[in-house]
């Protein structure tokens, strides 16, 4: 009877997922960038929100970038300087 019970759970646990399927993609053009935020449209793109730290440059920098479903950039990352 114990082999039946232990077989069973065995069989049961095969066939049980813990989590489903989900996409996944990192993305990166500098050495050291930070995503703080990102927010997605009706249509499914996602725009990023953060900084990078450019080289040459003492300063980080703002960005947006606006990401499509396949986790492709849309556009190439808008920057926004910052105060010197």
């Amino acid at each position: 009877m114990k082999k039946l019970l232990v077989f069973c759970l065995f069989i049961l646990s095969i066939t049980i997922n813990a989590q489903s399927k989900y996409f996944e993609k990192s993305t990166g053009w500098y050495n050291t960038q930070n995503g703080q935020v990102i927010f997605e449209k009706d249509n499914g793109e996602c725009i990023i929100l953060g900084d990078a730290f450019i080289n040459n440059s003492y300063w980080w920098h703002a960005f947006n970038l606006l990401v499509d479903t396949q986790g492709n950039f849309a556009e190439m990352p808008i920057y926004y300087e910052s105060p010197e």
